[in-house]
């Protein structure tokens, strides 16, 4: 039997082919009780986009979980799979900016933290009170 896709031959009883990973649909698997037809036809390749729209197009959470704890590696997913996984593109994408957002206003949080609790040299409680103050005023 040949792949559908990439019409390599594989094993008559595959449900994945070998060289691209594609699910073989049950259809075209043989069954042992139909008697075999002679018929020729020619085999037509899918196109591209009717193969990505098979496949499944959700982020996994280790995708997530990395484009939130390092932002440019999800910025890079979303460039590799704005194509042909938009939605798990788009995922990745939001999860980096929530991400990068977040590290820079805990960076201006910890950066006001600093210069106050430099000011005065106190201890880290008399540095929130400080904080304190200063948000009332």
């Amino acid at each position: 039997m040949k792949c559908p896709v990439c019409l390599t031959q594989i094993p008559d009883d595959s449900v994945f082919c070998t060289n691209c990973g594609t699910r073989i649909p049950v259809e075209s698997n043989p069954q042992p009780a139909q008697t075999p037809q002679f018929t020729y036809s020619s085999p037509q390749q899918p196109q591209p986009q009717q193969y990505y729209q098979s496949r499944v197009d959700d982020a996994g959470c280790l995708a997530i979980l990395i484009s939130f704890l390092q932002p440019f590696i999800g910025f890079a997913l979303y460039l590799v799979w704005k194509e042909y996984r938009p939605n798990s593109a788009k995922t990745c994408l939001i999860t980096a900016i929530v991400a990068l957002v977040l590290s820079v206003f805990s960076g201006i949080v910890l950066g006001i933290i600093g210069a106050v609790s430099s000011v005065a040299k106190p201890s880290y409680m008399d540095s929130i009170g400080h904080i304190i103050n200063l948000i009332k005023s």
